[in-house]
Formats: C-alpha cells, sequence, structure tokens
C-alpha cells in the first residue's frame, strides 16, 4: 500500500502515519518485520559492537508504520551528506536516526498515542 495506491485501506489520523494494530486493522492483515540483509555484516565493522538481537526483540511493542509516498525503497546504496557540526565528532543529520517524544503528522499535530490528552485537549505530561 502507498499514497499513490491506498488499495481501499482507510486513512489513519494522520495522513501516512498509522500506529500497528491501527494499521493492521484497516488493512486486514498481519504486519512481519525483516532486516537488512547485510546489517549483520555492517554491524560487525563497527569497532566493539555487539552482535545484533533479532529484528522483532529491537522493535517498539507499537511500531509506528509510515506509508509510502510511490514506493517500498530498496537497501543499499550510499547517503552523502554535509555537515557544520562536525566538532562533535558526529553529524547533524544522523540526529533524524533518533526516536522522537512525540510524533508528529502531516499537520504537525501530536499523535494521542505518543502525547497523552488531558480531557479538554490540551497537553499532558507523557506517561
Amino acid at each position: 500500500m502507498t499514497l499513490a495506491d491506498r488499495m481501499d485501506v482507510a486513512p489513519g489520523e494522520y495522513l501516512r502515519q498509522y500506529e500497528l494494530a491501527e494499521f493492521q486493522d484497516a488493512a486486514s492483515c498481519e504486519l512481519s518485520f525483516s532486516e537488512n540483509p547485510a546489517i549483520s555484516d555492517l554491524n560487525a565493522r563497527i569497532t566493539r559492537n555487539s552482535e545484533l538481537p533479532p529484528v522483532d526483540e529491537r522493535l517498539p511493542e507499537e511500531p509506528l508504520v509510515i506509508v509510502p509516498y510511490e514506493a517500498i525503497g530498496t537497501y543499499g546504496g550510499q547517503f552523502h551528506a554535509l555537515s557544520n557540526a562536525t566538532e562533535a565528532g558526529t553529524s547533524d543529520f544522523l540526529s533524524t536516526r533518533h526516536v522522537n517524544l512525540v510524533r508528529y503528522g502531516e499537520d504537525y499535530r501530536p499523535s494521542s498515542q505518543t502525547w497523552p490528552r488531558a480531557g479538554n485537549g490540551t497537553m499532558t505530561s507523557p506517561k
């Protein structure tokens, strides 16, 4: 399923995001997850990295499902980027890999699943 071809799956609360259970209900399916076939080799090349546990042990209980625009990507290739923060020992483009405390939809409203709301709709502190 993609945004270009929703395959009769109803949109969720947010245009491209579903909580896992919400997507499975909407699509009448059960998702399974796999990892990049080269991840073990790539991980082994990093000094002092331990072996990765199975992918299902690395996922959160309720992973976020992101609907691709036109197609699911393929593994491989190279990512080129510039950084203006080399003094930190890492690049600022890597900060996109971190899990956010609050998830935002296409309309920039936080997901109620990740940031609880009070009965009057105002934001409350996270659980």
